[in-house]
């Protein structure tokens, strides 16, 4: 069967993009009773063909449908919720991400700039009835505010959460577009604050909770716990709709707040990475801020040997400028002992909120036994290291690991005997690391 689409205003140009829809019943119903749908099998010059037409009898309905929708840009409403149902992406890698119905309404739009990203969630909350635990609370308006008499904030009630577990590294992070209405944004200056305070701080956030509620219990009358601000790297209209557009490596919720705060928001860590240095068991751990923030307290380096439970191993002290620019950091863990090893920095601000970054492993091989011996074994009061010359002892570091991995005894390499005599009974572990951080080892028993 051939059409001959002269005339018509459809947006399909591919074959690919047509299909046949029959209902068989005849009653016009596309969408109930039974539906045949047929692929178009040519299209040139405007003359769209269907093969296989069997199921078109007599009192059948048909109709074209073009796969190719047009997207349309959906700001969504006051009082409603818009969940993401489904994507479709351009050559280009920019992937629109639509809402339930109708299915071709964008509510966000990605450029995924290298980075391959299938979010698992996608919701603009505009609902406005949602509630907060902190200060005394109000949904007036287009935003939410909470008090207590001497500060204040208030958080748009257009709120963008996004769910996409992991990290997005290559080219910077996706650019993530977000829609929204500037009117909003105006009153939330402009109206009037209790007590007579004025606006300190406008801006976007990233808050790390995924759902709107969550960013609404975030809220307190100083700040936004768990949140930093975030600065659109550009902005625009599209389809009639303002937007901005912010570059992301990590995903959660992003709003539009204000208060009569002047500090910004905590700290943004822009990459944490961690790297072997060469020739050595010692460890590099590097970060990047945004130094947007004037009150970081501290940078404290967690380590851990399981993923699960950590320990602080050093700290690093923040800059603590304003100006707007990036700061790097670095911190070397030294002699490491496991063969596993997870990072990660936990960034702590004046009012005592925490943010962590991302958690980073380095492995090493096990270590093998090189000239390094130790006589008597099995021993009762002491050991003496053989196999090595004084030389190997300047500036080195003696450490004995129990059966469960803890340093139970541990001395300058000055003297190849060492006194084990209160130890208990068991199998013991002795390494020896060398000034550059190079490591020997070997087994003895304490009887």
């Amino acid at each position: 069967m051939r059409f001959d689409l002269t005339g018509l205003t459809l947006t399909g140009s591919d074959v690919g993009d047509f299909k046949l829809i029959i209902d068989t019943d005849g009653d016009g119903n596309f969408r109930t009773g039974s539906i045949t749908e047929v692929a178009a099998s040519a299209y040139a010059a405007n003359m769209l063909d269907f093969n296989g037409m069997s199921s078109l009898v007599d009192g059948a309905v048909f109709t074209i449908v073009s796969l190719k929708e047009e997207q349309y840009i959906l700001l969504t409403a006051s009082g409603t919720e818009e969940v993401h149902s489904h994507n479709c992406t351009s050559n280009d890698s920019t992937s629109f991400f639509n809402s339930t119905a109708p299915i071709n309404e964008t509510i966000l739009k990605t450029y995924n700039n290298g980075n391959t990203f299938n979010p698992t969630n996608i919701r603009v909350n505009n609902v406005g009835n949602l509630t907060g635990s902190q200060g005394t609370f109000t949904t007036a308006g287009t935003y939410y505010q909470t008090t207590d008499g001497l500060s204040s904030i208030r958080v748009s009630k257009r709120i963008h959460s996004i769910e996409a577990p992991g990290s997005y590294t290559v080219n910077g992070g996706i650019v993530v577009r977000v829609y929204y209405d500037p009117s909003e944004h105006t009153s939330m200056s402009s109206d009037a604050w209790p007590a007579g305070l004025s606006t300190g701080f406008t801006g976007w956030y990233k808050c790390q909770k995924h759902t709107a509620q969550g960013v609404v219990n975030n809220m307190n009358p100083v700040w936004l716990a768990e949140s930093y601000e975030i600065t659109p790297i550009n902005s625009g209209v599209d389809q009639g709709v303002d937007y901005v557009e912010f570059l992301l490596g990590s995903f959660s919720s992003i709003g539009y707040m204000t208060s009569t705060q002047l500090e910004p928001l905590p700290v943004e860590v822009l990459s944490f990475e961690a790297e072997k240095i060469e020739n050595t068991r010692n460890a590099l751990l590097s970060w990047k801020t945004t130094s947007l923030e004037t009150e970081t307290q501290n940078q404290s380096v967690e380590y851990s040997v399981n993923g699960n439970d950590w320990t602080s191993i050093g700290s690093v002290a923040p800059l603590n400028k304003i100006d707007g620019s990036v700061e790097a950091y670095s911190f070397v863990h030294h002699n490491i002992e496991s063969p596993v090893n997870f990072y990660r920095i936990k960034i702590t601000d004046v009012r005592g909120e925490s943010n962590y970054t991302p958690v980073r492993m380095i492995k090493y091989d096990q270590y093998q036994s090189a000239r390094l011996s130790i006589y008597p074994n099995p021993a009762n009061n002491k050991i003496t290291l053989t196999g090595i010359n004084t030389a190997e002892l300047l500036n080195a570091q003696i450490n004995i690991i129990n059966s469960t991995g803890q340093v139970v005894l541990s001395q300058s390499g000055e003297t190849l005997s060492v006194d084990v005599s209160k130890l208990t009974r068991g199998l013991y572990m002795v390494y020896l690391f060398d000034e550059n951080g190079t490591r020997q080892k070997d087994l003895f028993i304490k009887e």
